[in-house]
């Protein structure tokens, strides 16, 4: 099962390229072991969304100046936890540590692109 912290890639079936990385940002829960999940892109002078910049050192994932992508256009997405099976389609990443989940945490607060039903799961997450 993948747990609070842990980061991943999946294949696009398309192009059979890798995904942007995600991170599963609240702890799953009930049945179905949902979660939170966000997307980091790289960071270009364009992006406008800058509350969580992550650098190379933060993750060994991380290769360059990335940021949270709070409002994905596809939107962040809930996964179901329990259901994870090993497969070639998908990356698993060691967790982020608990200062850059912090950090990921505090830029959602701040994130004028952040759907508000998510923004409510974060501040669930950091008071439990």
């Amino acid at each position: 099962m993948l747990s609070l912290g842990q980061s991943f890639q999946y294949k696009d079936f398309n192009s059979s390229e890798w995904s942007h990385i995600w991170i599963i940002v609240t702890t799953p829960a009930g049945q179905n072991g949902t979660a939170l999940i966000l997307n980091v892109t790289t960071r270009y002078p364009t992006t406008q969304d800058t509350n969580c910049i992550l650098r190379p050192g933060d993750h060994d994932a991380i290769d360059r100046e990335s940021v949270i992508n709070y409002g994905e256009s596809e939107r962040p997405q809930i996964v179901d936890t329990a259901s994870y099976q090993p497969n070639p389609s998908l990356r698993i990443w060691a967790p982020v540590a608990d200062a850059v989940l912090n950090r990921i945490h505090n830029g959602a607060e701040g994130s004028p692109f952040i759907e508000p039903k998510f923004l409510r799961m974060i501040e669930q997450e950091l008071q439990s």
